[in-house]
């Protein structure tokens, strides 16, 4: 039948069948030799997203990431400069993987973690009250925390305290120090102060686990449960919170820098007790006032096991965790103001007892039991509520 006079294989001799087979023989046999396995480069251009790759090679040959012991340590800014110095010096020599940082402060990072968003080998949040309220509920999501010697470690302790412009110093330490400072505070209506916001920084979660237990001493009940969620809390805080400036608060970082540097109307911010240490070496016209009792952050380092999680991976966590909770880690935590776990009052006294700072530190303080993770954010909310 006609075919429109189109190409046929009928119309090619038995001579060029031949000539042909040759051609492809010799031209598979070139690219198998040249590409060894990877992508052959073609004498014309492909989409970017394109790649050939040769048939024939052995499955072996792709890379594979399956076994890396490479590890993510998720913190907060508190602890970025140390543990980002601890990580370079650990990654020198690691016979196991490499560790990446990500920062992240420690609400926003539970929820990341259980939203899938971040899948940290280690998490270090601002406290045991993120770690415990993972440990609940996160093996809904298929994501555990082991509370074990091996798998949880103390890294050191964080109290809270008042940096205080030096000029008021004299007026405000009988006050802050009393057993009622807010409520004198909010009685005399004199002072301008600020605290982080509690939503977004540990530092101001902490001073709101200071007004719930002073809210609570006044009245005479141990259940902060129940104080975070009374109308007389919220009216209590609103008067105290008269004296509140707001300016620069979103976070403890940008709060401690903006009254480092200027003050202004505010005679006093609350803050961990390694940041106001450095800001008053740095500045002489800044004092310290412990609170009594104060309020202590117990700063941990956790393994997080998750569905991301491999031998490899916890292989090089469980290595990190012992490198950072070693002697010289500790010895390390001193240039940084933070209070080791064990005998730290006195380490830390002994590495800044020449410093300005010495003058106003105390080797020992007294500390509230901190609320449960529902006190804490039905306060957080009452909070939000009345924010100026």
């Amino acid at each position: 039948m006609a075919n429109g006079g189109g190409w046929t294989p009928s119309k090619i001799k038995p001579g060029g069948w031949l000539i042909i087979a040759i051609l492809l023989g010799v031209t598979a046999w070139y690219l198998l030799k040249q590409s060894d396995g990877h992508a052959i480069a073609l004498p014309f251009s492909l989409p970017s997203n394109t790649s050939i790759t040769n048939p024939f090679a052995s499955q072996s040959s792709a890379p594979t990431t399956s076994s890396s012991g490479d590890i993510i340590v998720l913190t907060t800014g508190t602890k970025k400069q140390w543990l980002s110095y601890e990580i370079d010096r650990f990654n020198a020599q690691s016979q196991t993987g490499q560790v990446e940082l990500d920062i992240l402060e420690s609400r926003e990072g539970m929820q990341k973690i259980l939203a899938g968003a971040e899948q940290p080998d280690i998490w270090s949040p601002s406290s045991t009250v993120w770690t415990d309220r993972l440990a609940e509920i996160g093996p809904s999501r298929g994501i555990h925390i082991h509370q074990d010697d091996e798998d949880y470690r103390i890294l050191f302790q964080s109290p809270l305290v008042f940096l205080v412009v030096k000029s008021d110093l004299s007026q405000l330490s009988p006050i802050l120090t009393s057993r009622h400072p807010f409520s004198t505070l909010a009685r005399l209506n004199r002072y301008k102060f600020a605290y982080a916001d509690p939503l977004n920084a540990s530092s101001g979660m902490l001073t709101l686990s200071l007004l719930l237990n002073e809210y609570a001493d006044i009245h005479n009940t141990a259940d902060l449960d129940a104080v975070a969620n009374s109308e007389g809390f919220a009216d209590w805080l609103k008067k105290v919170d008269r004296g509140l400036a707001t300016e620069n608060t979103e976070g403890s970082s940008q709060l401690e820098a903006d009254f480092e540097s200027n003050p202004g109307e505010r005679s006093f911010i609350t803050t961990y007790e390694s940041s106001a240490l450095k800001a008053v070496d740095n500045n002489p016209n800044l004092a310290i006032v412990y609170p009594n009792p104060t309020a202590s952050a117990t700063q941990v380092a956790v393994r997080v096991d998750g569905p991301w999680s491999t031998d490899a991976k916890k292989a090089t966590a469980k290595a990190f965790l012992d490198f950072i909770t070693s002697d010289s880690a500790n010895s390390d935590e001193l240039a940084y103001y933070f209070r080791p776990a064990i005998n730290g009052g006195e380490a830390l006294y002994q590495r800044i007892e020449n410093n300005p700072s010495a003058n106003y530190f105390s080797q020992s303080y007294r500390a509230v039991s901190l609320p449960s993770y529902d006190a804490i954010n039905d306060a957080n909310v009452v909070w939000h509520q009345q924010e100026p």
